[in-house]
């Protein structure tokens, strides 16, 4: 691997190319040795060899650089600029990590010692062993182990099937190649895969081709160099499978060209890729099981989240095509990347908590759990199918459950009318006992003063005879929902805040919990938050977390807040300093717009950092009032 000395060395013998310098000279102006720069040379003579130039050597005279090809030299030149200068910043500590890493797994030895990296990324020992740790972080989060030896030098140790997806993840660029080579080496692939999935008849889109020839180009470099997947590391998959043919002759074909051994183990890697990738359509067989499955799913999002999917036909064949394929991906442990999962979580936070629901009802039935990333794509289709409720502007329709007489309701008529006049079409009241005489069809809206029937069948809100200013907001949400940003401060209480630190996740929520089960006599909140927290993430990019319980148990909608002055670590190493706890109440659909709203809060970073510097609920609320102004 060519060295940045190296190459600022080349560019000073092109500089005066059919000129001699001397070692003498050459040592002076790059302040090393005269066995440095012999070493260099030599170097340099080996990798010019089939690279338009040449470096000659009179013992007399010095070093002279001839070019024998100007225009292919420079393009050779220009590619160790940009493949070099542009990727690799060392000033950047994360630049110089996946450098180590890149070199590690391309050195042709078994190890590197810690001075050859010293010397390849200038550094000193203290900050290369700070890098190394890093490193070695990093690795553990991908099973990987990073060995050091004091005499051999660092090597990474655990699987292939691990360092490659370690690669994908991360973003590894390799630099073993020139330009011109990568470029025909990129085509070489790109043709034989193009030629087989056409001779196959196999149908997949642009994105999945581009992700399946990302796929094949990493196997090919890997097996190239020597680095196989071994057979324990990957399921079989039945070889009349369609994947396992188109697998196998894609890989007999490239290991012809490239002449790397053809090991069944990689065949089995790129049929499950396949199998992961494969475009199903309507003429597909999705199995009873699959469609049982779907339906149970949108059965409990409508009792949980009031939206009625189960007899949409597209979206339950859409949702079974999507389904499909990614419990393959789930099965071979081959779930995809998503580069935009803050950002669905950000924007659509609310089918990304419906897609997590489903991941549960996945882990339940099929035993797979599901990565972030595979959970924001499923929330991506789910919110094309969401949409607002049209008659949201419109009066409602409410119904009232009552045990008092007719007589007696007059006081708490009057006092809904008062406020809430324009908003409401018709109220009948009626006492329970008659409740089963009533066509719920009928009304838009339900509410209550009986405790006992909130926790019966009836979707209805509890209110109390006497309303209070609580009531008055479950009133108001439930018949207009939220209708600008600014509302959301109405559900921040100063009693539900905090502002300090704390030791890690579990004692944050816990922390909070307690504040709510006080406020609102509320039990197992703490309980039903932590399951969520194991159905998937709940860490929403800037610095924020939005902590929920799994199911909605609460008769209020509420947000209880942390601050925290120094950041805990929340999940995959993403730090978080704010703590929205956030509970919307039972039977009340329009509550879950309260997540429409959040979205726009938590996307906006320098609301966000301004709300972070807040260490008193007054000084909170005062970044609150800037609401106002996102109109």
């Amino acid at each position: 691997m060519i060295t940045k000395r190296q190459i600022e060395l080349l560019m000073k013998l092109s500089e005066k190319d059919d000129e001699y310098q001397t070692a003498d000279e050459l040592a002076d102006y790059f302040h090393v040795s005269l066995r440095t720069v012999y070493q260099d040379i030599s170097y340099l003579k080996t990798e010019l060899d089939n690279h338009y130039a040449t470096i000659k050597a009179i013992s007399s005279k010095g070093y002279c650089l001839q070019i024998i090809n100007k225009e292919k030299f420079q393009i050779y030149m220009n590619n160790l600029f940009n493949n070099y200068y542009q990727k690799f910043h060392f000033d950047d500590p994360l630049s110089r990590n996946h450098y180590i890493i890149m070199r590690l797994f391309t050195t042709k030895k078994s190890f590197l010692t810690q001075t050859q990296l010293q010397n390849e990324l200038y550094i000193s020992k203290s900050a290369l062993s700070a890098d190394l740790k890093n490193v070695k972080q990093l690795l553990k989060e991908y099973h990987l182990e990073l060995y050091c030896n004091s005499h051999s030098g660092v090597q990474i140790r655990g699987s292939e099937l691990n360092k490659r997806i370690l690669i994908l993840k991360e973003n590894i660029q390799f630099q073993s190649m020139n330009q011109i080579t990568q470029q025909n080496f990129n085509k070489d692939i790109t043709i034989i895969v193009e030629e087989v999935l056409n001779s196959h008849r196999y149908i997949v889109s642009d994105v999945i081709f581009q992700s399946l020839i990302i796929h094949v180009e990493l196997s090919v470099q890997r097996m190239i160099q020597g680095s196989f997947v071994n057979d324990e590391e990957i399921e079989e998959i039945q070889e009349n499978e369609a994947e396992y043919s188109i697998a196998l002759d894609i890989l007999t074909k490239l290991s012809k060209k490239f002449g790397f051994p053809l090991k069944k183990s990689e065949v089995y890697l790129l049929s499950i890729n396949l199998l992961g990738k494969k475009n199903y359509d309507e003429d597909d067989v999705i199995s009873q099981e699959l469609n049982d499955f779907i339906l149970e799913e949108l059965i409990k999002i409508n009792h949980e989240y009031n939206f009625d999917f189960t007899c949409d036909l597209n979206f339950r064949i859409a949702l079974a095509l999507h389904i499909a394929p990614m419990l393959k991906r789930m099965q071979y442990h081959m779930q995809l990347t998503n580069s935009i999962t803050l950002n669905v979580k950000q924007n659509y936070p609310l089918a990304y908590d419906i897609a997590a629901s489903i991941m549960m009802g996945i882990y339940e039935s099929y035993g797979y759990k599901a990565l972030d990333d595979e959970t924001a794509y499923l929330a991506i289709h789910i919110n094309l199918c969401m949409e607002q409720d049209k008659k949201m502007a419109e009066p409602k329709r409410v119904l009232l459950i009552c045990p008092n007489r007719k007589s007696e309701t007059l006081l708490l008529t009057q006092q809904i009318y008062r406020r809430f006049r324009q908003q409401i079409q018709d109220l009948t009241i009626t006492p329970s006992y008659r409740f089963s005489d009533i066509n719920l069809a009928d009304y838009d809206v339900l509410f209550t003063t009986e405790e006992q029937v909130v926790n019966d069948t009836i979707q209805a809100i509890h209110i109390n005879y006497f309303l209070d200013e609580k009531d008055y907001l479950r009133i108001e949400l439930a018949l207009n929902g939220i209708n600008d940003v600014s509302q959301l401060k109405n559900y921040f209480d100063d009693e539900l805040m905090y502002f300090g630190n704390a030791e890690d996740k579990s004692e944050i929520i816990q922390l909070l919990c307690l504040k709510a089960e006080r406020k609102y006599a509320l039990k197992n909140l703490n309980e039903q938050v932590m399951r969520r927290e194991e159905i998937g993430g709940t860490y929403y990019g800037n610095f924020v977390a939005i902590p929920h319980p799994e199911q909605m148990i609460s008769n209020d909608t509420f947000i209880a807040l942390a601050i925290l002055k120094k950041p805990i670590v929340w999940q995959d190493n993403h730090s978080v300093k704010m703590i929205l706890l956030v509970c919307i109440e039972k039977n009340n659909p329009r509550a879950l717009q309260l997540w429409y709203y959040l979205s726009n809060l938590i996307s906006d970073e320098n609301l966000v950092k301004k709300m972070l510097k807040a260490r008193s609920s007054n000084e909170f609320k005062i970044v609150l009032n800037e609401l106002q102004k996102m109109q």
